[in-house]
């Protein structure tokens, strides 16, 4: 009896790449309603794209729009959940809505998987301020402002 092989299922990851995500949140801070239309698109695209859905998050908590917030880095985390972008995103919800322990437990993951996310830095400093550590919140705004500054060193030589 002959038997047949098959191919194994292939299983598709969704991989961010970390300059891609951060590329995108600079946007959306720039410009939050292109970036939001921008990763509407992304996603109506390819719906695993967990780059543009936590870019999508972020641009919306920028907004105000914290419910679509939620729901996109929701989306994004369960594409990924070691997902930065997302973790930072939903932090800077959490931070929106008076989740200051939410905001700092988010935050601090996210600086576990990418020390480079500035913003991250920043949304942990916010929420270490409001829960009275000062000195830790004084420490993150700084190394929030270094990796910024020399972010924009290096795009200057580029």
């Amino acid at each position: 009896m002959d038997t047949v092989k098959q191919a194994p299922v292939a299983r598709v990851r969704p991989v961010t790449s970390t300059s891609v995500t951060r590329s995108l949140l600079k946007r959306a801070k720039a410009d939050p309603d292109t970036a939001i239309r921008d990763c509407t698109k992304a996603v109506e695209f390819n719906d695993k794209d967990v780059a543009a859905w936590s870019c999508r998050a972020f641009a919306r908590q920028l907004k105000g729009d914290i419910k679509g917030c939620f729901s996109d880095a929701a989306r994004a985390l369960a594409l990924n959940p070691d997902e930065p972008a997302a973790l930072t995103a939903r932090a800077a919800a959490r931070l929106r809505s008076g989740d200051d322990q939410g905001a700092l437990a988010d935050a601090t993951r996210a600086l576990t998987l990418d020390p480079k996310q500035s913003e991250a830095w920043a949304q942990r400093g916010v929420a270490r301020e409001r829960l009275g550590d000062m000195a830790g919140a004084k420490a993150d705004y700084a190394k929030s402002i270094e990796i910024d500054v020399f972010d924009t060193i290096r795009a200057q030589r580029s």
